[in-house]
């Protein structure tokens, strides 16, 4: 009661709180969706996604606990990857679940890797970490409910993957645990089928539909996965991509290399998306200052929306990306700019 007032100790307290809150919404949650497959009532509804704003939108989520623990949290996706059926949101809490897992077990200056490939008619997404393994007897078991290794730290109640395993199976895929014991380090692979296709088939079609021929694109986001993972989409959909993690190397790319259009987050550090498009706006070469522009953002009320058309933005896509709603958007703004 008498200490100093202390930001810094306040500042970790708040965290404190947050993380148990946190913590206890996920447990509730896992609850209740141990209760709905239970009774056959944990439901997922399927429909044509991208994968890559999916799993990059995981990682994201996962990053500051990977950070908490400094674990280095890495994303790799293979190039042209198909569209599946899948429910968005459940494939992200699978995905959640598993790098939630494997950060807990990885200690500091470990690896945690989220990898995805096409293999024949199926994507195969992998979680592999470098911690501390598991038990061969322990690994037919680790999808039960309730089930928890003896060395856990006791966080959680051993739900997320039975609920991990629930959901991939109502996608019509399977999940498996591997590892080589103790030490070893652990893996968690996702096998899900890609609709319309089958073994025999082996030729790979571009994830979405050349909408983009020809249009140059410069995209900006600090997020490095986040920007790879955009550029890779983008790309298959014809574009020229110029990717750039800061509003200052875009800058001096529209001098250099002028986009038809432009991509930009809103929330970045030292001069975020409405600064550097003001300064295009008023400062930018006369080839740029009409500049068609989109805005990225993880804020996507009303509000949010309103505010960024109103800074000059063209539009507004929120995050994770709506991929059809935002390569229809770049193609109508491709075009205007041609014209």
């Amino acid at each position: 009661r008498d200490a100093p007032d202390d930001p810094e100790l306040r500042t970790r307290a708040l965290d404190a709180i947050r993380r148990c809150a946190e913590l206890q919404a996920r447990i509730v949650d896992d609850l209740l969706d141990v209760a709905r497959a239970a009774t056959g009532k944990l439901r997922v509804e399927l429909q044509p996604v991208e994968l890559a704003p999916v799993l990059t939108a995981a990682v994201q989520e996962l990053r500051p606990a990977a950070a908490s623990a400094g674990v280095h949290l890495l994303l790799q996706l293979e190039p042209l990857l198909p569209r599946i059926e899948a429910d968005a949101h459940r494939l992200r809490q699978v995905i959640s679940n598993l790098l939630s897992n494997a950060i807990k077990f990885t200690a500091a200056g470990g690896n945690v890797t989220l990898s995805v490939q096409r293999r024949r008619a199926n994507v195969i997404i992998t979680v592999r970490d470098t911690g501390r393994g598991i038990k061969a007897e322990l690994l037919p078991h680790l999808f039960e409910p309730f089930s928890q290794d003896e060395s856990s730290s006791g966080e959680g109640m051993g739900l997320g993957l039975a609920i991990a395993r629930q959901l991939v199976e109502l996608h019509g895929g399977t999940i498996r645990a591997q590892s080589d014991g103790p030490r070893t380090g652990a893996s968690f692979v996702v096998s899900l089928p890609v609709p319309g296709r089958t073994g025999a088939e082996t030729t790979d079609v571009p994830s979405a539909p050349p909408k983009l021929a020809g249009l140059r694109v410069l995209l900006v986001d600090d997020h490095r996965e986040m920007l790879d993972a955009l550029a890779h989409l983008l790309r298959a959909a014809g574009a020229t991509v110029e990717c750039v993690e800061s509003a200052a190397a875009a800058w001096q790319t529209i001098a250099t290399k002028p986009p038809d259009v432009l991509v930009t987050d809103l929330a970045m550090p030292v001069e975020d998306g409405y600064a550097l498009l003001r300064r295009i706006r008023s400062e930018g070469p006369s080839h740029a200052r009409a500049l068609p522009a989109v805005a990225l953002s993880a804020h996507t009320t009303t509000a949010e929306r309103t505010r960024s058309l109103a800074a000059g933005f063209d539009a507004h896509v929120g995050k994770p990306v709506d991929l059809e709603r935002l390569l229809d958007t770049l193609a109508k703004l491709g075009r205007r700019r041609i014209a």
